[in-house]
């Protein structure tokens, strides 16, 4: 509990990008950084198939600049695998996860 307490909060407003005028095997997902998130938070985006109990892999991402949303492409399809995000902070700590 004291180190989700010490975590920068959890990623805001998260969203699935779906294009229409793309179709491709690739899945998007953008969101906004928790409030008063300090220099050197970084997000880790992580998925598991839809059978699987536990998060199974996950993408390091870094923002872009302080404030602005951020955004993900990752080379995978939506179909089969559950998406979430979490923020960590420079000292390792782990928000909880959000699933769009």
């Amino acid at each position: 509990l004291a180190s989700l307490a010490s975590s920068p909060g959890k990623p805001q407003d998260l969203k699935l990008v779906i294009l229409n005028r793309k179709l491709s095997n690739e899945t998007t997902l953008s969101w906004a950084p928790p409030a008063g998130a300090g220099a050197g938070v970084r997000y880790q985006v992580v998925w598991r198939s839809t059978a699987a109990p536990e998060w199974q892999y996950l993408k390091t991402v870094a923002p872009s600049a302080a404030g602005q949303r951020i955004t993900a492409t990752l080379p995978i399809s939506m179909d089969n695998v559950v998406f979430g995000v979490r923020s960590v902070d420079a000292l390792g700590h782990q928000s909880l996860t959000v699933v769009p």
